[in-house]
């Protein structure tokens, strides 16, 4: 399984803890202080099957600006408050070095039009995906829209949403169903072939 935007680790530790020792989850984190409180959660609670990376989940591999307010994200410009250049890894060059994850979990403020430009063949294998789609106007500093992450997975996935992760339930989107503006949580599930 994949993390990616693992802050400090609690959803891989849930997520280890669901594959259990003989899974594997890879947990990216370019905050390099939520990096360190990851793996350092992980090794405090024994979760031998998770290994944090300090990187950034982007479309082409390389160097990449990342804030390290708060959560961070992908630097604007060089300009902006404590940008720090961080490796960057696309989806593609996980599943190359790590295997086809079962599931990818992505949480990346606002940048996931972007990581999902370098998860082509990944898509392509059977892995589920569940992700925090941050809104169009999040989004939309990157250059895109709500919509452009649900247009990745119209064909060969059946896609849920729910607004609110913590009190609603997830419902079946069927495409006539209006596209959400604001933040989001999608999960993508590959049609039986």
């Amino acid at each position: 399984m994949f993390d990616l935007g693992a802050h400090q680790g609690v959803v891989a530790m849930m997520l280890a803890k669901q594959v259990g020792p003989n899974g594997r989850v890879v947990a990216i984190e370019a905050s390099l202080p939520n990096a360190e409180l990851a793996k350092r959660n992980a090794d405090m609670n024994s979760m031998d099957n998770i290994e944090v990376r300090h990187a950034a989940v982007v479309h082409e591999d390389g160097p990449v600006l990342f804030t390290q307010r708060g959560n961070g994200s992908v630097a604007l410009s060089e300009k902006e408050f404590r940008a720090v250049s961080v490796d960057g890894i696309s989806i593609d060059t996980m599943t190359k070095t790590y295997g086809v994850p079962d599931l990818v979990y992505m949480d990346i403020e606002g940048f996931e039009v972007h990581a999902l430009k370098g998860a082509r063949e990944t898509l392509g294998s059977q892995a589920s995906w569940l992700i925090e789609v941050h809104g169009d106007d999040t989004i939309g500093q990157f250059g895109g829209r709500n919509r452009d992450v649900l247009a990745v997975f119209e064909e060969g996935y059946d896609l849920y949403s729910a607004i609110d992760n913590h009190t609603d339930a997830f419902q079946l989107r069927a495409k006539s169903d209006p596209v959400p503006t604001g933040r989001f949580f999608l999960a993508a599930i590959p049609r039986v072939q």
